[in-house]
């Protein structure tokens, strides 16, 4: 069973990247001055997931438990497809007030693949003499598509601004839950389709689940601002702040098991499930990107737009 998820986990990364250079090479066709930028991206900082989690027990008041800084990490490879107005102006001007703002001096479209590390953390809760612990940890295969607005001369440090969209196919879960009393411990941990329950004497029982109590698929909106400076005539380093937004709950409320009288939902309908949870991450992003440029002959230029019109 984990093999046959780590394969269709290493083809979807194969035809993740054979997208982000198929791309490229269409994108060769579209403009008159070619450039294309591959970018190394990492960007750590810090993930958090929406939705108040409350501890539920027959012998207190349900109560709410605190969230904790919770360590995010994207990293991955980006193809940025960078192109200016036909006629060399700047992008967008305010021709008609001639008040001198521009959009930006050229824009950037990017696509790429990134992994990336999420989740989050809660702060213990102590009652009476019980402390009641969770940690969610979530990991995605990422897809962003940004357009990157940038002003400024190459020569100079250039200030960037970037909007765009994510779709992430979740790949690994984990989520463990815990109360102590006394020094006694029972646990809950969840990975994949299993559920693994742990009572106070240590007995420890496994129960199936109908699918997994997390969505497989995230997506949402992505924001940042930051600049980028050359350090050689094809190598520019960029650094931006950078947020994302989930849209979707991550929650699969449907999920059940059988805990062998009848079949339970795993998640009980109260203020937990019925709550939206999604993700959300903020931090740092560092690039490195390299920069690919070429000016095709007039006769190959019109030979690859007739290709490229039959193939239409």
């Amino acid at each position: 069973m984990g093999d046959n998820k780590l394969d269709r986990m290493r083809i979807m990364l194969k035809r993740s990247y054979c997208f982000v250079f198929a791309m490229m090479w269409i994108s060769s066709f579209t403009f008159a001055q070619k450039r294309v930028n591959l970018e190394l991206v990492a960007k750590p900082g810090i993930a958090f997931v929406s939705g108040p989690w409350r501890v539920y027990s027959p012998s207190i008041l349900p109560a709410r438990m605190e969230k904790r800084l919770t360590p995010s990490l994207d990293a991955g490879v980006k193809a940025v497809i960078s192109f200016k107005s036909k006629k060399g102006g700047k992008v967008a001007y305010d021709e008609m007030y001639q008040s001198g703002f521009y959009l930006a001096d050229k824009i950037s479209f990017n696509l790429g693949v990134l992994y990336s590390f999420c989740g989050q953390n809660y702060k213990d809760l102590l009652i009476g003499d019980d402390t009641w612990a969770r940690k969610l940890r979530l990991q995605y295969v990422k897809v962003p598509f940004n357009f990157d607005f940038i002003k400024g001369k190459e020569s100079q440090t250039q200030l960037i601004y970037t909007a765009g969209l994510y779709a992430g196919y979740l790949t690994w879960f984990k989520e463990a839950s815990s109360a102590t009393h006394n020094k006694n411990e029972q646990s809950i941990l969840i990975k994949s389709n299993s559920m693994v329950l742990t009572s106070f004497d240590g007995a420890s029982k496994q129960y199936d689940l109908t699918d997994r109590p997390y969505q497989s698929f995230d997506y949402g909106l992505s924001l940042g601002v930051g600049m980028q400076k050359k350090i050689a005539s094809d190598l520019a380093v960029k650094i931006m702040i950078d947020g994302q937004i989930g849209f979707p709950n991550i929650l699969n409320t449907s999920v059940q098991y059988n805990d062998g009288t009848m079949m339970v939902p795993y998640f009980v309908k109260n203020e937990n499930s019925i709550l939206p949870h999604k993700n959300r991450s903020f931090g740092v992003m560092v690039g490195l990107k390299k920069t690919f440029e070429w000016t095709p002959a007039p006769e190959e230029e019109k030979k690859r737009w007739r290709i490229f019109r039959l193939k239409k």
